[in-house]
């Protein structure tokens, strides 16, 4: 396998979901947060390498298991992911996470850097979304249906090249 990096598009990306998803990544990458519920780092992804268990307790490994199970089963390691998406709310995904109060303000701020620089993509809505949605500031301006996918198209296309990435 490669090195590539595998860009990840998330619409509503400023929910609390998708922006503990991307904090926790990173958080996960610079090894600043255990990997409890992270099924891919367990067995039978890692062949339960190091890793011991007592009744009753969450797997806890008693060595860092090497990268040959994401080889072996083709997924892909956290630090080839690069995040990006849409929402109608322009914060940066560090201001978001802090909003969130989901992970504690302690370990975003050393993930900080790096979540002030993923910031959504301008939103778009259709006359089915709620009213609140529609009166959002940061949307694509446009009432085409058409126009709004070509500009989402063409989005995905940026986030790419900017991103330098094959898929």
């Amino acid at each position: 396998m490669n090195n590539e990096k595998i860009g990840i598009l998330i619409v509503g990306l400023n929910g609390a979901t998708a922006n503990t998803t991307v904090a926790g990544c990173q958080l996960l990458v610079k090894k600043l947060a255990p990997d409890y519920g992270m099924i891919t780092n367990r067995s039978p992804f890692r062949q339960a390498q190091g890793v011991e268990a007592s009744a009753g307790s969450a797997l806890e490994f008693t060595e860092r298991p090497s990268r040959t199970a994401f080889t072996e089963h083709r997924l892909i390691p956290l630090d080839r992911l690069v995040f990006g998406g849409w929402d109608v709310n322009s914060q940066d995904a560090y201001q978001t996470a802090g909003r969130h109060q989901i992970i504690p303000l302690n370990l975003l701020q050393k993930i900080k850097k790096h979540l002030e620089g993923i910031r959504p993509m301008k939103g778009v809505t259709t006359s089915h979304d709620a009213g609140l949605f529609q009166s959002q500031k940061h949307l694509k301006q446009t009432n085409s249906l058409q126009k709004k996918l070509d500009l989402l198209v063409s989005d995905v296309i940026n986030f790419k090249k900017r991103n330098d990435l094959q898929k």
